[in-house]
């Protein structure tokens, strides 16, 4: 895993990469957006103190970035960089996973969040 980000770092963060998405994916913008307004009054004290919500908000994060990035590419410079530089298991996230976790609309999404929060996560939910 990536270097975990502060929770300062991860609102602006989240700004940045809404901003960059709601021109090019605005479905990925509006799933990034639930994201800001489920931290939006968590003081940044408790997010620190929860380290589960930080790396799942850093890896989202970094995803989209990297997802935004190689969605500007060609799809023949996307699928030589994909080849070159992932693993099966990325190139699988990237190209199905990824794009489906914001384009489908996830019922789960308020109690996984709310488990989340509370420290509720079990290592078998994933």
């Amino acid at each position: 895993m990536t270097q975990r980000l502060s929770a300062t770092k991860i609102r602006q963060s989240l700004d940045d990469v809404i901003k960059q998405a709601t021109s090019t994916e605005p479905l990925l913008a509006k799933r990034l957006i639930d994201l800001k307004k489920w931290i939006s009054t968590k003081k940044d004290g408790l997010l620190m103190s929860k380290v589960q919500v930080l790396d799942l908000l850093t890896e989202i994060v970094l995803d989209s970035e990297l997802w935004l990035n190689l969605s500007e590419l060609s799809l023949d410079e996307r699928k030589q960089l994909l080849e070159q530089e992932f693993s099966p298991a990325e190139k699988f996230w990237f190209d199905v996973l990824f794009p489906l976790w914001f384009s489908e609309r996830d019922p789960h999404s308020p109690i996984w969040k709310q488990k989340i929060m509370a420290g509720e996560f079990n290592q078998n939910d994933i």
